[in-house]
């Protein structure tokens, strides 16, 4: 049977393997299997099979002793409770979980395809203005959507019970101490980071200590949402959000949390259409008390999350410009 590496992390599969893989759910026989270019991690493979087009996910971020088997578990929780929501987004489903590793030395996941594509916004960007306007407003919509789905607490999937975790300490503190994580990983990375850079951080998160501690329904948030984790088909001159996809950074928290990287992302590609996308959200949650101090902080953790990522990866996207001078910007873009 032909055999073929489709990602470094995915290794070489043959098509015995993803047969057997299919048989499991009853999927039909394999037609076709073709790496998917969006991801940062090469886990993904269009299948087209005699019953229909699926995505096999594979190679979950787990530990090689299999006591930290998290990624797909969580996947399929946060996918589920969206599925089953009538006021959510639509999302994959079933999302098909075996956990065994006998096939390919790690469990795996298959989900329906749903239609339309990552949009690519690339430079030059292929739609106009109009066309950003209305993809930023589906893009917003859909997160109000999301964020319509409330939750007990705030806290993380516990892959053993299969269920959400609260948190063990207060929300503002666990956003303090995911910052503080960051900014020691960004220190250890590379010397761009300052303890200036530092001294700035805490100042941000200081300033906004009272808004965070402010009462607040925890939601499903997404964590990575954005144009790269949803999909768009074009009907009758129109773009519709047909889906939104990859829940592996999901968690039960504060809903202004997810207004971050698509508003960082507008920004950084130069789309133009923040107020699109703000106005259909806040259409359905308008600003409470102490937005734009916690604003600051959540835009805070997640262009810290970019930064110290790609500084570990000894990238220079960044050229000579430090954290502050990166990140400042950002943080103030509401301002």
């Amino acid at each position: 049977m032909a055999s073929r590496e489709y990602s470094k992390r995915l290794g070489a599969l043959s098509d015995r393997q993803l047969q057997a893989a299919l048989d499991r759910f009853g999927l039909g026989r394999l037609v076709s299997a073709e790496p998917l270019t969006n991801g940062l991690f090469g886990q993904n493979l269009m299948l087209e099979t005699s019953s229909g087009a699926y995505v096999f996910r594979g190679a979950p971020h787990w530990n090689l002793d299999g006591k930290d088997d998290w990624q797909f578990q969580k996947e399929r929780w946060f996918s589920r409770t969206v599925h089953e929501s009538p006021g959510g987004p639509s999302v994959p489903w079933p999302y098909l979980l075996d956990e065994s590793r006998d096939l390919f030395g790690w469990g795996f996941a298959i989900q329906p395809r749903l239609p339309g594509e990552v949009l690519a916004l690339s430079n030059p960007c292929p739609y106009s203005a109009p066309e950003l306007a209305e993809q930023s407003r589906q893009l917003g919509a859909a997160l109000a959507q999301l964020h319509t789905l409330t939750l007990p607490e705030a806290g993380r999937h516990n892959p053993r019970t299969d269920a959400i975790e609260p948190f063990a300490t207060p929300y503002v503190e666990y956003v303090s101490a995911t910052l503080e994580d960051l900014l020691t990983r960004s220190l250890a990375a590379s010397n761009a980071t300052t303890e200036a850079d530092v001294a700035w951080a805490r100042s941000v998160l200081e300033r906004a200590r009272p808004a965070l501690e402010l009462p607040f329904t925890p939601a499903v948030v997404h964590l990575d949402f954005g144009f790269h984790n949803v999909l768009f088909e074009q009907r009758d001159g129109h773009w519709r959000l047909t889906g939104v996809i990859d829940w592996m950074t999901a968690e039960a928290g504060h809903p202004e949390c997810d207004l971050s990287r698509p508003l960082a992302t507008d920004r950084q590609s130069r789309i133009g259409a923040r107020e699109a996308f703000l106005g259909a959200y806040e259409a359905v949650h308008p600003r409470t008390s102490g937005f734009e101090e916690r604003f600051r902080a959540f835009m805070l953790w997640e262009r810290l999350l970019i930064w110290q990522y790609w500084q570990a990866q000894a990238r220079n996207d960044f050229g000579e410009i430090g954290l502050l001078q990166w990140i400042e910007p950002f943080v103030e873009m509401l301002r």
